[in-house]
């Protein structure tokens, strides 16, 4: 059996993290840990997540005052929205450990569970 392992970035925030990118042990410079998780500063107050603009209860971590950096369970968020939505945007699956709709490969219309399983192809691609 081959166990193949790959090391995943931390959340931008996070100098340290385990298990998942959000799961911070240590914060870069100007953030505060607080329940697993790097909290900003402003004006010498720590706000609570959520901070940003979204709606209640759609972000657990924001990565400034107006903007959502993790979206809350079944939610992931949409790059090219800028938002935490339910159904990813064409080209683009959910990714349930980041909670992020990440981009399928060049030829996908749709994929699953990684860029490279295409489950419905562009015009002038065909799927194997």
């Amino acid at each position: 059996m081959n166990d193949q392992h790959a090391c995943e970035p931390c959340f931008p925030t996070c100098s340290a993290c385990s298990s998942l990118p959000t799961n911070c042990s240590a914060c870069v410079s100007g953030y505060t840990l607080q329940n697993k998780m790097c909290i900003k500063h402003y004006n010498n107050t720590v706000y609570p997540h959520p901070i940003c603009s979204d709606p209640p209860h759609t972000c657990i971590l924001c990565a400034d005052a107006s903007t959502c950096a993790v979206c809350a369970l079944p939610l992931f968020r949409d790059p090219l929205a800028g938002q935490c939505v339910s159904v990813c945007p064409s080209r683009y699956f959910p990714e349930p450990k980041t909670r992020l709709c990440l981009h399928c490969d060049i030829g996908c219309l749709a994929c699953q569970q990684h860029p490279t399983n295409c489950t419905q192809c562009e015009d002038g691609f065909y799927l194997q």
